[in-house]
C-alpha cells in the first residue's frame, strides 16, 4: 500500500515499548516492575528520562511488594517533582544492586540549588518536612522508617549538582 514511513513509525515505536519492558523485566515481582514502568512512562510526559540499570531482581527482599513499592514510588516521584521544577528536565537514574546482605536502590538527579539542599539535607527525613506546595512532608520519614524497620535505612548525598537518595533493603536470610 505504499505505507512505508507509517509501518517504519509503527516498528520503532514497538521496538522502542520492547526495549523499555526489557529493562524492567529482571525484577520478580510484576508489581514493582510495572511502577517502575509507570514511571517511566510518566518522567516521559513531563519531559524527563528515567535510566533503569537493574542488576538484581529484588526477589529476595524482605519488604514485600507493597512496601518495596513505597520506598521506589516516593523516591522516583521526589526526584520527578524536582526536576519538573526545574528550567530543563533532566534524567532520573534508578539503580537496584546487591551489597552485603542487601540490595540496593538508588535513585540520583540533578537538584537546582545545590546549596540549599545541602543546608536542608539532614532535616529531609523529620517528619512534616516538606519543600512543596500542599504536601504533608511524610514521604522520606514514612520510607526511612519502614526500611529501618526491616534492618535496612534511606540515605542521602549531593555530588556536584545531583542528588542520589540510597534505599538499602535487607535480603532474606535464605538467599545464597
Amino acid at each position: 500500500q505504499q505505507k512505508g514511513d507509517e509501518c517504519s513509525q509503527y516498528i520503532n515505536a514497538l521496538v522502542r515499548d520492547t526495549t523499555q519492558m526489557n529493562q524492567v523485566l529482571p525484577i520478580h515481582d510484576p508489581a514493582v516492575a510495572g511502577l517502575i514502568h509507570s514511571y517511566r512512562l510518566l518522567a516521559e510526559q513531563q519531559g524527563c528520562c528515567l535510566v533503569p540499570d537493574i542488576r538484581d531482581d529484588l526477589s529476595h527482599v524482605v519488604t514485600n511488594a507493597y512496601e518495596t513499592n513505597k520506598i521506589i514510588g516516593n523516591l522516583l516521584q521526589n526526584a520527578l517533582d524536582e526536576l519538573t521544577r526545574q528550567a530543563a528536565p533532566g534524567q532520573i537514574g534508578l539503580s537496584i544492586f546487591k551489597r552485603g546482605g542487601c540490595c540496593l536502590v538508588r535513585v540520583s538527579n540533578r537538584v537546582s540549588d545545590p546549596e540549599a539542599f545541602l543546608a536542608r539535607q539532614e532535616a529531609i527525613f523529620r517528619q512534616g518536612f516538606t519543600t512543596k506546595q500542599g504536601h504533608d512532608g511524610v514521604g522520606l520519614s514514612s520510607i526511612r522508617a519502614l526500611a529501618r524497620q526491616h534492618g535496612g535505612d534511606v540515605t542521602v548525598w549531593l555530588e556536584g549538582d545531583t542528588v542520589h537518595f540510597v534505599a538499602s533493603i535487607p535480603m532474606e536470610l535464605t538467599y545464597p
